[in-house]
């Protein structure tokens, strides 16, 4: 009886905290930097072996830096990554992911600048800002999505209002070979926003299930249990940039320096910050 009791309240525990954790999470963080610091990555082999587990993708059309944590991972590229459609350093996009089937179609939101779209395999919610891009998007997977990628790990058939987890959207294989290296996720990211476009923006994390932790005039905090933002606004930018990110590390380490091209990572302790301005 007791042995039951006990499974009885490991099993309601993990109930528990399943239902208090996020259902809108981070999944990834494309980041544009300038060539220096694109090179610096890549040709750092030394670094990056102890600091993460990457990838570089090169296709016919396009490459990028693929640096992957165990539920997000984030994706490095450079200026001229995009054959024939060159980028500004500091352009950027944050994808995030539904942890619940048919979640997304079941929130309120202004339809004025809220868009919802989906197509066969998946749904998604994106926002246009006044330079009229979507820095960013939720997107949630949809049966076929599911059928055809995830259930090959989880063995799980779709039911509607099931819960997924991270990593089902991205790839087993790759979250595990992070446990291995110091780089576990990111945890937060700091954006300059136009100030025009603050209302907005903030609607967007709200929607996202975030918290206002702390705000001034020209500043907002926002956490939900696994990941923090922080948005500055400012009058003289007319684009979105990601100005840092924090990085959860696998264990504590004494504090280190370095300068990756133009850009700074510093460690210290189980975290790190990667400044990009």
């Amino acid at each position: 009886m007791k042995y039951i009791l006990n499974i009885l309240f490991v099993f309601t525990i993990g109930l528990t905290y399943s239902q208090q954790g996020p259902i809108i999470r981070l999944n990834h963080l494309l980041v544009v930097v300038d060539s220096a610091t694109y090179s610096a990555l890549c040709d750092s082999s030394l670094k990056t072996k102890e600091l993460w587990y990457s990838h570089q993708k090169q296709l016919k059309d396009w490459e990028g830096l693929y640096i992957i944590g165990e539920n997000n991972y984030l994706e490095i590229f450079h200026p001229n990554s995009f054959n024939g459609n060159p980028m500004l350093k500091g352009e950027n996009w944050t994808c995030y992911a539904s942890m619940k089937s048919e979640y997304l179609e079941s929130l309120s939101y202004d339809s004025t600048y809220v868009k919802f779209d989906e197509d066969d395999y998946t749904q998604t919610l994106s926002f246009a800002l006044n330079d009229y891009l979507s820095p960013f998007e939720i997107w949630e997977m949809k049966a076929l999505q599911y059928e055809t990628w995830t259930k090959q790990w989880t063995k799980k058939e779709f039911e509607s209002g099931m819960s997924f987890n991270p990593v089902d959207y991205n790839s087993p294989a790759e979250s595990d070979s992070s446990k291995n290296y110091l780089f576990n996720d990111i945890v937060g990211i700091t954006y300059t926003i136009p100030s025009i476009d603050s209302v907005k923006t903030i609607g967007f994390f709200e929607i996202c299930g975030y918290s206002i932790t702390e705000r001034t005039i020209d500043m907002v905090s926002f956490d939900n249990g696994a990941e923090r933002v922080t948005l500055f606004f400012k009058d003289e930018i007319n684009t979105v940039l990601v100005n840092s990110i924090e990085l959860k590390l696998n264990q504590n380490c004494r504090k280190k320096e370095y300068l990756i091209g133009l850009s700074k990572l510093v460690i210290d302790g189980n975290t790190a910050i990667w400044n990009f301005n």
